[in-house]
């Protein structure tokens, strides 16, 4: 199949000789206008004049013509078209461009180095560990466009380039931030699996290449303390100084130690719920830890808490697309929604577990939110 970015470029070659007063043929194996603006560039050559050839399986046939007169016309090119006609049709040209993939020999070799994560055993860039955003891999600092990151046009690669080189400059700009206090930990646990470092949604995580043993790298500046990567890291080797496993801990002993009957946990991102607190007056059998974000609960937080006797768990996120981490509001839904699911296999009675999102201005609606839960879950339990 022709590349999108290969068709579009021959066609505009061939628009362009047909305005200098030449004439162009096209041979595709089929015709290339997927992609912005595919269509109407089409149509563009086809009215100047461009002839376009569809080959099918049979390739075309070029020979070289001996002229001794030094005459323009150099090739003699036959093509079975499959669509116009059928037949064989013989043309005489004084220039051939043949335009093809990428082959693997044919990505530079610094190009290779910097993203060698990205990289099949044939040496091709493997598309599905391309970074969500655009353009971006997952290797921090190197940037993809053209035919790199996926099957584009030309409009759509400079496109790609300048939202990229922006992207590129906010990057740099951060790094050359000084250090500041230690936000995360990385223990010996680390196996370096890759979960972290394409998770974050911050590009905060790295990894050193060494011979021996790689190390995860945290650029303590970059990292906002969302705690997505903590939560789900398989070896639990990543911790947030702020909101340590072992504050996690204490808080689910001291409701352990606590007897009350209709005791209720409710987990709050600080950024929004945590701000919200401050202007309300929770139940007194609602205990509230905030969290550095909706995303940083996992699922051992969460089975925990479950075991120390409470009615219920809410989880109060931020709405969405209102989340400072990109997506750690939307992906601890989906977390919950699952850990659910697997909890009621175990529990023979599972307290009820509940998600609602709110604003940092949304106190009364948090107030709202709670008691409504609360009632709900200290009725039911009845």
């Amino acid at each position: 199949m022709t590349d999108p970015s290969i068709g579009m470029s021959s066609i505009r070659a061939a628009i362009g000789n047909k305005q200098a007063g030449g004439n162009s043929y096209v041979l595709l194996r089929h015709a290339p206008v997927k992609g912005l603006l595919g269509e109407t560039l089409y149509e563009e050559a086809r009215l100047s004049g461009v002839r376009f050839l569809r080959y099918g399986d049979k390739l075309p046939r070029f020979e070289h013509l001996s002229n001794t007169d030094r005459s323009s016309v150099n090739f003699r090119v036959s093509i079975w078209d499959i669509v116009e006609s059928g037949d064989e049709i013989v043309f005489d040209t004084d220039h051939v461009f043949v335009g093809v993939n990428l082959e693997p020999t044919d990505i530079p070799a610094g190009f290779k180095d910097l993203l060698s994560l990205e990289m099949d055993d044939r040496g091709f860039l493997i598309q599905n560990n391309v970074h969500c955003l655009t353009g971006k891999s997952f290797r921090r600092g190197a940037y993809c466009v053209g035919p790199s990151a996926g099957y584009v046009d030309l409009a759509e690669t400079v496109l790609t380039a300048h939202a990229v080189a922006a992207d590129a400059a906010s990057w740099l700009s951060l790094n050359e931030t000084p250090p500041c206090e230690e936000k995360m930990s990385v223990t010996e646990q680390c196996i370096r699996c890759m979960t972290c470092l394409r998770l974050c949604p911050y590009s905060a995580i790295t990894i050193n290449a060494e011979p021996s043993k790689s190390k995860i790298k945290v650029s303590q500046t970059r990292c906002l303390e969302c705690g997505i990567c903590v939560a789900e890291c398989p070896r639990t080797a990543l911790d947030l100084v702020g909101f340590s496993e072992q504050e996690f801990s204490s808080f689910v002993e001291s409701l352990r130690a606590n007897k009350s009957i209709d005791k209720v946990a409710v987990f709050g991102c600080h950024r929004s719920a945590g701000h919200a607190i401050s202007e309300v007056n929770l139940p007194g059998n609602v205990f509230f830890p905030p969290v550095s974000c909706a995303g940083r609960l996992s699922e051992s937080i969460l089975s925990s808490t479950l075991t120390t006797g409470v009615k219920g768990i809410l989880i109060l996120g931020c709405h969405h697309g209102n989340c400072r981490s990109n997506n750690g509001t939307d992906l601890s839904k989906a977390r919950i929604e699952a850990i659910s699911n697997k909890l009621s296999k175990v529990f023979h009675k599972l307290p009820s577990i509940s998600y609602k999102t709110m604003a940092a201005n949304e106190a009364s609606r948090m107030l709202k939110l709670v008691h409504d839960f609360s009632k709900a879950v200290v009725g039911n339990s009845e």
